[in-house]
């Protein structure tokens, strides 16, 4: 499956749920993906649906499922991962510091 993974977005979240809960049976996996899958039938916007499909799945399954533990390797890996530059702003808050607040928000020049 990892070869076709790599082609099929679909394939690879499949992939990905089933390492992170073991203990669930992929046919299993695969019949709550394609359930979620179907919820987004006839949508307009289709790029970010395998990320929502694996939001949604995962929450399913950790209901069901405990997941399998994250080893100390790919812990340590993630806090050390460098989170990119902390004195840029964010973007979002940048264009709302353009918009008038009006005083409830802070804006103390009105």
């Amino acid at each position: 499956m990892s070869d076709n993974a790599a082609h099929n977005p679909i394939d690879a979240v499949i992939q990905r749920l089933s390492e992170r809960f073991p203990t669930v049976p992929v046919e299993r996996i695969t019949a709550i993906v394609d359930e979620q899958l179907q919820s987004f039938e006839g949508a307009r916007v289709t790029d970010f649906i395998p990320v929502l499909v694996e939001h949604e799945t995962h929450d399913i399954l950790r209901k069901e499922a405990v997941p399998a533990p994250i080893s100390e390797a790919t812990a340590a890996a993630a806090i050390s991962a460098p989170q990119g530059d902390d004195n840029r702003p964010d973007p979002s808050e940048v264009e709302r510091s353009r918009e008038h607040t009006g005083l409830l928000l802070g804006d103390l020049d009105n």
